[in-house]
């Protein structure tokens, strides 16, 4: 029975989907494909369940009402026949059967992918738990715009996970067939393949990610723009591009260009799908791009400095120099969180369907290789327009592409280290990332959030002298006090002030600017710190609580805070140098066990490497593998 319910979830959903799109294209008398149809209409399926959601009717009973309402009212405005169904080249099917099946079958089986399990439906099941949208204040994720969630959220409600997962393999498929069909003949066959059997686009897309949707909203607007540019669904889809992720908003001011008579109306249209999303951020977050511009519209959620923190990484992955990038979005993908294929070494030639540069202009905000999936069909149209000339060479570059891209041959030349030795359902920690796409582990990435931050902390300290908490600070007065307030003096943006410990130890921590895991100033564990959360700022201050009356207080520091100056009113400060706390490995591992992470993964540029190879004994590490310079460790 629950194959029979995750399959209802699914068609309900896209058949949902299609009616709405054919009562669009209806409306403004504009005929569409059954792909365009679907990824059109999923834009205002997904305002309608957002909708619901905001006013506490996710239930089953609404949800089907709307997918019968919407399937019914085309079918009684006979709104089916006018959708269109072009042709394709024969060969096309050849290439796209088999890796449909494989597709089709792993998205029907239970939802593994990381982020998939951790928030994209994490947040999806507890909406449906509550039947309502609400504030998660504490997941950076769920501020984030949910278009394409919202229709997971409506096949969830039937079939769950594996139904939410087989609508975004629906846009998978229907990128394809828009690429085929949009371009006759061998140059769509070539370039619909190219994109569809791709490895990472092939496991995002099966997978409850958004990127492939997004890329399906990106080229369904392009198919607009080059034909009768209609106005209103171009301006649908460009406020779902939006709705579905920040970076594709983009879209808006390429569908205006694109049609610049009309482009008022474009506006009007996509500012009602894109300011419900603004509209909830503001009003229960008090940013209405959260989990962005926090400098802009301060709040308690996300520090100022884990964002630029976090933007700075996501800007470069650890990746140190092209010819890495090159090599880690074709062919290896350990750092970039999966690769393209081959093939796309070739990529320079499509560079001329311009589409790219649209579709691509924000990837270097986040150079993941799965954030190359939107700009990636217009790559593979210049590509097969360049190789087609030649129809035998287009037709051999497609066949080695769709042999490299069977799974089981590329886990033969990228990395499956995690896979191979993790246990399911442990976590695994890194610095520079992994092809998460191609694991069902549970990675925690050094610089996607604090709690990564912590890790790379602890776990550098005792190679890195500036990581131990051996700058002391004693301050002293005369008249005893139960509440002790300590101020920052001076500011240096690229310091995070921060408090190892603290002695004695307070009952109670406030924090001016970041008043979250204040207890792990005084926990103990000299390895554990608290951090501000911002830049270093003058007039920034601690709030300690004693349970009796005290004249004096220490406090450890560590010495990657230069720019910190600290007073107390009142008091004498001085300075001192501790020495390092004893067994500092062994005390490292075991804090970062107890944090939930038993594997690590290391590559050499990172912090430690040299550490952990030489020292395995003192840390209590296992080594469990190696790919060329990445090493696969198990704290014992």
């Amino acid at each position: 029975m629950a194959l029979v319910y995750i399959l209802f979830g699914w068609l309900l959903t896209v058949a949902a989907s299609i009616a709405a799109g054919a009562l669009l294209g209806q409306r403004v008398r504009t005929r569409f494909s059954f792909p365009l149809a679907f990824v059109t209409g999923s834009a205002i399926l997904s305002l309608a369940v957002f909708t619901l959601g905001m006013t506490g009717l996710v239930y089953k009973g609404t949800f089907l009402a709307l997918g019968l309402l919407l399937i019914g009212g085309a079918t009684w405005r006979k709104a089916w026949a006018a959708l269109d169904w072009p042709p394709v080249e024969r060969w096309f099917w050849a290439g796209f059967a088999p890796f449909t099946v494989l597709y089709f079958l792993n998205a029907a089986a239970p939802e593994m992918s990381p982020d998939g399990m951790a928030y994209h439906l994490g947040l999806v099941a507890r909406y449906y738990r509550e039947h309502r949208l609400m504030p998660i204040p504490d997941n950076m994720y769920a501020s984030l715009s949910q278009g394409v969630e919202m229709l997971f959220l409506f096949a969830y409600t039937f079939g769950r996970h594996s139904a939410a997962a087989l609508v975004h393999f629906s846009f998978l498929v229907s990128l394809a067939l828009m690429i085929a069909q949009t371009f006759p003949g061998r140059v769509g066959t070539v370039a619909a393949l190219l994109v569809y059997a791709s490895p990472i686009v092939g496991v995002d897309g099966i997978s409850a990610y958004v990127d492939v949707a997004v890329a399906a909203v990106w080229f369904a607007l392009y198919v607009l723009a080059r034909g009768e540019k209609p106005a209103v669904p171009m301006g649908v889809l460009a406020g779902f591009a939006f709705a579905a992720k920040y970076t594709a908003g983009l879209a808006l001011i390429y569908a205006m260009w694109h049609h610049r008579k009309r482009a008022m109306v474009i506006l009007g249209v996509a500012l009602i799908f894109m300011l419900p999303w603004l509209i909830r951020n503001w009003l229960w977050l008090g940013n209405p791009v959260a989990p962005f511009a926090n400098a802009v519209f301060p709040n308690p959620h996300i520090t100022v400095a884990f964002e630029r923190e976090y933007s700075e990484w996501m800007r470069h992955y650890g990746v140190e120099s092209l010819r890495e990038w090159v090599t880690n979005i074709t062919v290896r993908g350990e750092k970039l969180g999966g690769f393209l294929g081959p093939i796309f070494l070739l990529a320079p030639l499509g560079i001329t369907e311009w589409g790219w540069l649209w579709a691509g202009a924000t990837y270097p905000l986040n150079v993941g290789t799965r954030f190359l999936i939107p700009a990636l069909p217009f790559l593979a149209v210049g590509m097969a327009k360049r190789l087609c000339r030649w129809t035998w060479l287009g037709s051999a570059v497609v066949l080695l592409h769709l042999v490299l891209s069977w799974p089981a041959v590329y886990k033969q030349y990228a990395a499956r280290l995690v896979e191979t030795f993790v246990p399911a359902g442990e976590r695994v920690f890194t610095w520079s990332g992994m092809p998460e796409a191609y694991t069902s582990r549970r990675v925690t990435v050094s610089m996607n959030s604090a709690h990564g931050y912590q890790i790379r902390d602890i776990l550098a300290a005792p190679s890195v002298d500036a990581f131990q908490p051996t700058w002391r600070h004693d301050f002293a007065w005369a008249t005893p006090r139960r509440v002790v307030r300590i101020f920052q003096d001076t500011g240096n943006a690229p310091d995070r002030w921060s408090i190892s410990e603290i002695l004695p130890r307070p009952v109670s921590l406030k924090a001016s600017h970041y008043d979250f895991e204040t207890a792990l100033a005084f926990d103990g564990n000299p390895l554990t710190r608290w951090h501000c959360g911002w830049p270093v700022t003058a007039g920034q201050w601690l709030e300690l609580t004693f349970d009796q009356e005290v004249t004096r207080v220490s406090l450890w520091l560590t010495r990657d805070q230069y720019g910190v100056r600290m007073h107390i009113d009142g008091a004498q400060r001085t300075e001192s140098w501790a020495d390092p706390p004893p067994n500092l490995r062994r005390l490292a591992a075991d804090t970062v066990k107890a944090l939930g992470i038993k594997y690590l993964l290391i590559d050499s540029p990172d912090l430690g490497y040299a550490d952990f190879r030489d020292r395995r004994a003192e840390w209590g590490l296992t080594e469990l593998g190696e790919r060329g310079t990445t090493k696969l460790y198990r704290l014992d």
